[in-house]
């Protein structure tokens, strides 16, 4: 019997499920990981135009991310849309503190293909 791989994706809802959480979760699966999600932003898109990036606070990011990690650790934990860079750096804060054994990958969505603008262009060498 094999043990279960956890993944977790924090990521935007594309509706059109193109991009983000679902698009993420549907990957995971495909390579047998069992995906968990927490929610950035709700954003308003599909496959063709973005109108608006829709982002959750901060508080209600962590409450997701505390949720789940109750139940478990996960091995692998994905990072895509956030709001901006100070949003990125306390989701980062958060893993290093509740998940440290994490691998951690960051999808840098700078902006929409339409666009908009989510970061400056100097915002990922903070990162980096």
């Amino acid at each position: 019997m094999s043990k279960m791989t956890y993944a977790m994706t924090i990521a935007g809802f594309d509706g059109s499920g193109g991009a983000g959480i679902l698009a993420d979760i549907k990957t995971m699966r495909d390579f047998g990981v069992y995906g968990c999600s927490v929610c950035t932003a709700l954003t308003v898109q599909n496959e063709l135009s973005f109108a608006a990036p829709g982002f959750l606070p901060w508080e209600r990011i962590r409450v997701q991310l505390d949720k789940l990690r109750e139940v478990r650790e996960y091995k692998f934990i994905k990072i895509g849309l956030v709001q901006d860079a100070e949003m990125l750096q306390k989701i980062v804060e958060w893993i290093r503190q509740n998940n440290s054994d994490a691998f951690v990958i960051w999808d840098p969505i700078m902006g929409a293909t339409t666009g908009f603008r989510f970061f400056a262009d100097d915002d990922a060498d903070r990162f980096l």
